[in-house]
């Protein structure tokens, strides 16, 4: 009996040993790659036209290719199911609200699209104060949830004689939904600006003064711009437009201050731009050939270095436009499939080794992207910590080993690896 005793806890201890490994495995692939990704949030907070409230905007969005579509008949449908949960500091639900939401497209290929972005938007009329918002997303056709909190701060615009709602910023091809990721590209640099200001009776009646202010991500000022207004009513929307073209890929800050009669209000929100990772205004022509080289042949990365100057430019342009999958489209889809994973490859893997996009995992990920499967085994004595990453539909299998405490893993049979797919 006591010899079974101790069977059945080795056992356990076992099954124990085995469940904890799966999950921390599990847990180790799904951070590595960022495959649980919050959802997209963002909110607008207004006056109420309720003595006391304000009026919540909250939105979140979704691409189609985040989402799973199916053959209806002549078209492919989507559902997805939205809650939001509103909640004081208390952790006490002050609100909620749940959305069924349907989409439909025409073809395969729509269903795909990372920039068909469907925005959901919910409204709620509440006190000022500090709140969290609890935001699920679920795909009702494979019963995928993704979810996401916000900390949020609802102004007191009661009683106030001079205040500024929250800034919305659009695109102009979808200028009445806010861009909800705060993002704005070389194809969309044009950023219209929406906003309303608060006035009681005596600041009406007077020209108010007010700054647009652009900081850098070290908050010192790039741009600004000074006009004079004298508001209709004591309620006035404005809306105005500016270009981000000439801003470097960075994240900004936009400030807008108003001033009265001694009265001072200040509103603000954080944008992002992305630039073409090709342009040599905001990248050295060097540094886009050492970007490209795990694509660019030995042939054609010695054509390159030799292009003089004033050419540099049409040339990256050629080596793109030969490799654009569907010339019909006004972008270069595998151009900027290539670039977001060397942006990934550097959140990701990047150390004190170097930048990520030229580690090993960096550069096999940007080859091959997300892999089916991350095994870790951890240091075992004599051996220290490796990763196993399998490709199964490619049937490949790379090995890494943790080269120092700091988990730097570096390709196994590395010479072989380079020469065969990395074009090193």
């Amino acid at each position: 009996m006591e010899r079974l005793i101790r069977s059945d806890r080795q056992f356990i201890n076992f099954i124990t040993y085995i469940i904890i490994s799966l999950l921390l495995m599990l847990t180790d692939y799904l951070s590595a790659f960022d495959l649980i990704s919050d959802v997209q949030s963002d909110y607008l907070v207004y006056k109420s036209a309720t003595e006391g409230y304000s009026d919540l905007e909250v939105y979140c969005c979704c691409s189609n290719s985040e989402i799973q579509f199916i053959v209806d008949e002549n078209n492919f449908k989507a559902e997805i199911e939205a809650s939001i949960v509103l909640r004081d500091p208390d952790g006490k639900t002050i609100s909620e609200q749940f959305k069924r939401y349907e989409f439909s497209v025409d073809n395969f290929k729509q269903t795909l699209e990372t920039r068909a972005i469907h925005i959901l938007k919910f409204g709620f009329s509440i006190l000022p104060g500090n709140y969290q918002v609890y935001i699920s997303l679920r795909d009702v056709i494979t019963g995928q949830v993704k979810n996401s909190t916000m900390d949020i701060r609802i102004p007191d615009f009661s009683n106030v004689p001079l205040a500024l709602s929250s800034l919305k910023l659009s695109n102009r091809q979808n200028k009445q939904w806010p861009n909800v990721r705060h993002i704005f590209s070389f194809r969309q640099s044009r950023v219209l600006l929406f906003y309303e200001g608060y006035y009681d009776t005596n600041i009406k009646e007077s020209n108010i003064e007010t700054v647009y202010e652009i900081l850098d991500s070290d908050g010192n000022p790039l741009n600004s711009f000074r006009e004079s207004v004298r508001p209709l009513s004591v309620r006035q929307g404005y809306a105005l437009n500016f270009s981000v073209a000439a801003l470097p890929p960075d994240t900004y800050t936009l400030k807008v201050t108003q001033k009265c009669k001694g009265q001072t209000a200040t509103s603000s929100t954080t944008f992002s731009v992305l630039q073409s990772p090709i342009d040599l205004s905001f990248k050295s022509y060097e540094q886009a050939l050492d970007e490209i080289s795990l694509l660019a042949s030995a042939e054609e990365m010695e054509k390159l270095e030799e292009i003089p100057v004033h050419l540099q430019q049409q040339a990256l342009n050629d080596f793109w436009k030969k490799r654009d999958p569907d010339p019909t489209t006004d972008i270069n889809e595998l151009m900027l499939e290539y670039y977001r994973r060397i942006e990934i490859a550097n959140r990701t893997f990047s150390s004190v080794a170097g930048i990520g996009y030229k580690s090993d995992p960096g550069m096999i990920y940007i080859v091959f992207g997300t892999p089916d499967l991350i095994v870790n085994f951890p240091p075992n004595g004599r051996d220290g910590a490796r990763q196993v990453w399998r490709y199964k539909k490619l049937n490949l299998r790379f090995t890494f080993d943790a080269q120092n405490s700091r988990q730097a893993f570096c390709l196994r049979d590395r010479n072989y690896v380079y020469a065969k797919y990395l074009n090193k």
